[in-house]
């Protein structure tokens, strides 16, 4: 799995759970305008590195060599409710993580749920109004995969013995 399709496993699950419109659930802080009536932000705040990565080479029909990397890492996923029954929303969307079909949603992708932080209230002064707004950090594990295309390979290696002189090629 890459970054990229975990964002997006993670935001479908939001905009099912939040029964929210597609276009309502932004991945990260973007620059472009907000949307009217209730969204949510999901922010991929950190990826930690567990352990070491496996890599497996793999020569190509080109000759080329590709090594691939999977490893485990710790995901921490910040999401921001805003405007109307932001609290409730947060509420449902914390307690979905229980429930067997998101337990089962989740496992099916490989995806580990970790742990969940408190719910925060944290309303926003915008212009001159307040906005209501409510966040909670959520957990995960799940294994990425990276690719190194081409990485080469040595084709000829030279040792010169340094006693008598003597230069071995070695393929």
């Amino acid at each position: 799995m890459t970054l990229s399709e975990f964002e997006q496993y993670i935001r479908d699950w939001a905009v099912n759970t939040l029964s929210l419109a597609d276009d309502k659930v932004i991945l990260s802080h973007g620059t472009g305008p907000r949307p009217k009536g209730q969204y949510a932000i999901l922010n991929i705040v950190t990826v930690a590195k567990l352990g070491e990565d496996v890599r497996e080479e793999t020569r190509e029909l080109s000759g080329d060599i590709r090594a691939d990397y999977r490893g485990p890492r710790k995901i921490m996923t910040s999401i921001n409710i805003y405007r109307d029954a932001t609290t409730q929303k947060m509420i449902n969307l914390k307690s979905s993580l229980d429930r067997i079909i998101t337990q089962d949603y989740f496992n099916g992708l490989n995806i580990g749920i970790v742990e969940q932080s408190d719910i925060r209230r944290v309303p926003e002064q915008i212009g001159k109004a307040w906005e209501d707004r409510t966040q909670c950090d959520f957990f995960f594990h799940a294994v990425f995969d990276d690719v190194d295309q081409n990485i080469g390979e040595i084709k000829q290696i030279e040792v010169t013995n340094e006693i008598n002189g003597e230069t071995i090629i070695v393929l």
